[in-house]
């Protein structure tokens, strides 16, 4: 799969789709980049097919599958990481309600919690909403 949304306004129904792609995804913390110079933002997940979209009840996914994707943000003014992640937690988080879209905001934060604290969350601010997702071909 691979899918490009950009523009000024961006349908809301578009961006809850983003967000129910990514949600439960497992993301590889330590190889997330922040790229000044491009202003652009890539994560790196892994994702499961959304079998059924449920709105009360969380999504039904098939977990057998994995996809290795790589989410990446364009048109990023600021970024802002914060990583506190216990080594025994591994190199990987799960997406907590996956990629946020509000306005000109992105964000996501990690299920994984320390003593209250989300162990891992970006905060990026963007003058245009530019946002990838790109399957591996692997």
């Amino acid at each position: 799969m691979h899918l490009r949304l950009s523009g000024e306004r961006i349908p809301a129904e578009l961006l809850e789709l983003l967000a129910a792609l990514t949600d439960g995804a497992r993301l590889r913390h330590a190889d997330v980049t922040h790229d000044p110079q491009s202003r652009e933002v890539r994560l790196p997940i892994t994702r499961f097919p959304l079998l059924k979209r449920r709105r009360l009840l969380p999504n039904v996914r098939d977990r057998q599958t994995p996809i290795i994707s790589v989410v990446t943000v364009r048109n990023v003014v600021t970024c802002e990481i914060e990583n506190s992640v216990p080594a025994d937690l591994g190199h990987e988080v799960q997406l907590l309600f996956g990629l946020q879209v509000r306005d000109r905001r992105v964000y996501i934060s990690s299920a994984e919690e320390d003593r209250g604290h989300t162990c891992f969350s970006v905060t990026l601010q963007v003058s245009e909403l530019d946002i990838e997702i790109a399957d591996s071909t692997v």
